[in-house]
């Protein structure tokens, strides 16, 4: 607000601000959403997980609201609460997730990860015993030891854009 007010411009990076004359630029979340939903369907997948840290940003909920509408409204949806963000929310979130869950969609990679980890922990593998599915495609999700299925998002085009709504303004 105060830097509205003193004519400096302000632009927001995967959150929607509310406050008028801020720009704001994101992935689209729901488009990566829908092909997960859509990644899964395909799969053969009918029992399905949603996987955030609680309380979420903006971009996670954006995620798994519509990853629910892209399920159909027949489909077993369960919401998983990751007890802390990042690798560990996602590792502790494992022992807590209900194993006959099929396709499981991840706010983030680094969620991903850590479910992976920890359901590797309780003896289960991706994607033989369930599938998996991540957004962002930070750089670990290549390694060998993940290999995630990964939705990418465009850091350097997201920081052009930004940049340019900036000098814009």
């Amino acid at each position: 607000n105060e830097c509205v007010q003193q004519h400096i411009p302000v632009a927001g990076i995967n959150r929607q601000p509310t406050i008028p004359g801020v720009d704001y630029v994101c992935s689209d979340n729901v488009a990566g959403a829908e092909l997960a939903a859509d990644q899964l369907l395909r799969s053969g997948c009918r029992r399905f997980g949603w996987l955030n840290h609680s309380p979420s940003t903006w971009a996670g909920r954006m995620r798994g609201e519509a990853f629910s509408r892209a399920l159909d409204v027949e489909r077993n949806l369960a919401i998983l609460a990751c007890p802390e963000e990042g690798y560990t929310g996602g590792f502790q979130a494992a022992a807590l997730a209900d194993e006959a869950l099929e396709g499981i969609f991840c706010a983030n990679a680094q969620i991903a990860c850590g479910f992976l980890d920890g359901m590797r922990q309780r003896g289960k593998q991706a994607p033989e015993d369930y599938q998996l599915i991540g957004f962002d495609n930070t750089p670990p999700t290549a390694q060998y030891s993940y290999q995630l299925t990964t939705l990418h998002q465009d850091v350097a085009a997201i920081s052009r854009q930004t940049l340019a709504r900036l000098q814009e303004r």
